[in-house]
């Protein structure tokens, strides 16, 4: 069985498969001409629970329940080049649910946007917060 089922009410979040999903979007965004790194704001005290993914793979995930937990942290964008021009940066949260019996089909719970930089020309490294 898989725990996230059993939280209905909760919000979970792998920090590294987040990241992973932010970083290969982006990627697909800007090209080989950057590299993003997300931190969550409190990645170390935020509790942790054990999920069994498809494949048996077992992760650990942090650990988010009801609109009072904070989602935070920051985005920093590294380039590579010179120089990056870009359509304007943006930071996502997307809520899905995959129910048990169901496994084919996954339904948002939420989905917030928040925008970090306008369209403009990176020149330097790029950081900025986001809190959900």
């Amino acid at each position: 069985a898989n725990d996230f089922f059993q939280l209905p009410a909760g919000r979970l979040a792998s920090p590294a498969a987040a990241a992973a999903a932010m970083a290969s979007l982006f990627s697909s965004l800007l090209g080989p001409a950057a590299t993003i790194e997300i931190a969550i704001g409190d990645e170390g005290e935020r509790q942790q629970i054990e999920l069994t993914r498809d494949n048996g793979k077992q992760e650990k995930v942090l650990l988010y329940v009801g609109d009072e937990d904070r989602i935070f942290g920051s985005a920093k964008v590294n380039i590579t080049g010179k120089k990056l021009e870009h359509q304007g940066i943006k930071c996502e949260l997307i809520g899905q649910i995959e129910l048990f019996y169901d496994r084919g089909a996954h339904y948002e719970f939420i989905s917030q946007s928040r925008e970090l930089a306008p369209a403009g020309v990176l020149t330097e490294a790029f950081e900025a917060a986001f809190d959900f």
